[in-house]
C-alpha cells in the first residue's frame, strides 16, 4: 500500500537527469518534483530510489582559493615606507571614532585624529597631520607641482596598508591618496590573516580589550571626544616608550 509505484521511480530518474546539474541534492530534487507537478515524494524517497540505481549527485566545484597580494617591489622594509592606518573605537565612548597611522617597520605612533564621524575627511585630515608630522609634506608638494617624471621618481613616496573599510575604499580617500603619490593596499574581503598587520594599530591604542570597561579611556557619554584625544595622547606616548627600537 505505501511502497513506490514504477511510474514514481521513473519519474525520480527523470527527475535526475533533467535538474540534477541544477539541484544537487535529493532535498532540492524532491522539491522540485512537487513543484512541477512530476512526483510527490519525501527526500529520503529520492536518496533511496538514486543510491539503488547507482546515481550520485555531484557537488559542484569549490572555487580556487586566491592568493594573498604580496606588498608591491619597491616598498622595503624601512623607515617611511609602509604605514598602516585603521579606525578603531574605545569601549568607554563607542560614539568617538579614532583614526591612528603607525609605521609597520619602525612601530611608531605618527598621528591619530579623533572624530564623531569615520569617513573620507577624518582619513585625509590624519594622512595631512601625519605628512607634516614627518616632514614628508614637501616631497609631496614637489611631486604634485613636478611635470616630466622618470619612472624611479613616479614611484609612490610610500605605501599604506589597511583593511577593507569603506572610509579606506572610497573614491574621496583613493583620490587623495594618489594626489599624495601614496600607494594603497588592501587585503582580501572576509580574510583577516592579510590583514594581520592592521591590528597592531589597535593593539597599541589598547582598544580592543573590550571587557576593560574604558580602563584606557575613561570617557564616557557623547561629549567624552577631548577625553578620547587626551587618552590617544598618553597611549602613543606610552607606546614610544615601550616599543622596539
Amino acid at each position: 500500500m505505501h511502497s513506490l509505484l514504477a511510474d514514481e521511480r521513473d519519474a525520480i530518474i527523470a527527475l535526475f537527469d533533467a535538474w540534477s546539474d541544477i539541484d544537487r541534492s535529493h532535498r532540492k530534487l524532491a522539491y522540485r518534483g512537487s513543484y512541477e507537478q512530476l512526483v510527490w515524494v519525501s527526500p529520503a524517497t529520492v536518496r533511496r530510489v538514486l543510491a539503488a540505481n547507482g546515481l550520485v549527485l555531484r557537488r559542484p566545484r569549490r572555487a580556487a582559493r586566491s592568493q594573498r597580494r604580496p606588498f608591491p617591489q619597491w616598498a622595503t622594509y624601512t623607515k617611511h615606507s609602509i604605514w598602516i592606518y585603521d579606525v578603531t573605537h574605545f569601549a568607554g565612548c563607542p560614539r568617538v571614532a579614532v583614526i591612528t597611522i603607525m609605521d609597520l617597520v619602525t612601530r611608531k605612533w605618527i598621528c591619530e585624529v579623533v572624530s564623531g564621524e569615520e569617513t573620507g575627511t577624518q582619513v585625509q585630515a590624519a594622512f595631512c597631520d601625519a605628512l607634516e608630522l614627518e616632514g614628508l609634506d614637501e616631497l609631496v608638494a614637489e611631486r604634485q607641482d613636478s611635470v616630466a617624471l622618470s619612472d624611479a621618481v613616479r614611484r609612490p613616496i610610500l605605501l599604506a596598508v589597511s583593511d577593507n573599510g569603506p572610509q579606506m575604499t572610497c573614491g574621496s580617500t583613493r583620490e587623495f591618496i594618489a594626489m599624495c603619490a601614496i600607494g594603497q593596499h588592501f587585503g582580501r574581503p572576509g580574510t583577516p590573516t592579510d590583514q594581520a598587520e592592521v591590528p597592531v594599530v589597535e593593539d597599541a591604542g589598547g582598544t580592543r580589550q573590550r571587557s576593560s570597561r574604558g580602563r584606557f579611556c575613561p570617557a564616557r557619554g557623547p561629549a567624552g571626544g577631548p577625553k578620547v584625544r587626551r587618552c590617544c595622547t598618553a597611549r602613543g606616548r606610552s607606546h614610544h616608550r615601550w616599543r622596539p627600537r
